[in-house]
């Protein structure tokens, strides 16, 4: 039986450091003061896009940093503290086939935002766009906006 405290505790270690972070640790936040976004720091300069609508669902597109052919993108999609998020959106960069680009799905950012690093092709076309599409009960709509 001594065995079987140890057991779990090997176990679960894999648990618990999961949810350790490697950002480092910033400046205290003071009770009822605005945390500071780090995204800056993480993907480089907030560059919001505009707004965007597919089927019922509003929000703002935000880009970080530059896109580079045949590097990463990253985009932030921000909705209305109100509004609802959508169960599955994926985006890519380039022409609104696919053909030559990664899709990516978004995952959660916060309460009211979706996150992805979307991956540019080697090749960007001068007429390719950041493609978003939203999936809901099996019906897929999309739209697309050009980045900064």
């Amino acid at each position: 039986m001594k065995t079987l405290p140890l057991f779990l505790f090997f176990s679960l270690l894999p648990v618990a450091a999961c949810g350790k972070s490697d950002a480092p640790a910033g400046p205290a936040v003071k009770p009822g003061a605005v945390a500071p976004d780090d995204h800056d720091h993480e993907h480089g300069e907030k560059k919001p896009i505009g707004p965007l609508a597919i089927g019922a669902y509003r929000f703002d597109v935000v880009q970080f940093g530059d896109v580079k052919a045949g590097g990463e993108a990253v985009f932030e999609l921000e909705f209305a503290k109100d509004a609802k998020v959508p169960p599955l959106a994926r985006a890519w960069l380039g022409v609104e086939s696919g053909q030559g680009s990664m899709k990516v799905r978004f995952g959660k950012e916060g309460d009211h935002g979706l996150h992805a690093h979307v991956p540019a092709p080697a090749t960007l076309a001068a007429d390719a766009k950041l493609w978003i599409e939203i999936e809901v009960d099996g019906k897929v709509e999309r739209a697309a906006t050009a980045w900064k």
